[in-house]
């Protein structure tokens, strides 16, 4: 519950430094906000942005610091759900119910 909730206000703020200060590269994104222009389109183009490291060319220390964080965060979160359901699934297999 608690990344899920970083994570909303970490993209809200990356959506809001895009918007105020990089509007060309957040239309670039499809205009994306965390409900209302919610969509899987924008949700890739986001994702490209953190995961390509295309926040690299952008003269904004700020910007660049919340997007590597944010990228780091994302592999966290990511591997640490793999192990958890993987060491679920394997808790379940050894001990059947």
């Amino acid at each position: 519950g608690i990344c899920i909730l970083a994570w909303f206000v970490m993209i809200t703020r990356l959506f809001a430094i895009l918007r105020t200060r990089h509007p060309q590269v957040y239309e670039s994104l499809g205009k994306p906000t965390l409900f209302m222009n919610n969509s899987v389109q924008n949700n890739i183009a986001t994702l490209r942005f953190l995961l390509g490291r295309q926040f690299a060319g952008i003269d904004d220390i700020p910007l660049k610091k919340l997007c590597s964080f944010m990228r780091i965060f994302f592999f966290c979160y990511l591997a640490l759900f793999f192990f958890g359901v993987g060491g679920i699934m394997l808790l379940y297999q050894i001990y059947p119910q």
